[in-house]
């Protein structure tokens, strides 16, 4: 996070004069956060496959296959 940013993530300074360019800047604030999001995600995944000694992404995806089946009939 830049240092001279405030809570709102609007930066001190002069504003940017090509809207396309704050656009792109907003865009990959975003991106970063998301990739940062995903990071946490997976490591929660991980951890629970750890401590419950199983996969639970096989799991979730079997019983969404499971569900998916019995609508198709």
């Amino acid at each position: 996070m830049d240092k001279f940013a405030y809570p709102d993530n609007k930066s001190i300074g002069r504003p940017m004069k090509d809207p396309q360019q704050q656009k792109i800047k907003e865009l990959e604030a975003k991106l970063k956060a998301a990739e940062l999001k995903l990071k946490v995600y997976d490591k929660l995944i991980e951890v629970t496959n750890r401590e419950l000694d199983t996969d639970i992404i096989k799991k979730i995806e079997a019983r969404l296959s499971e569900n998916w089946q019995q609508k198709k009939k």
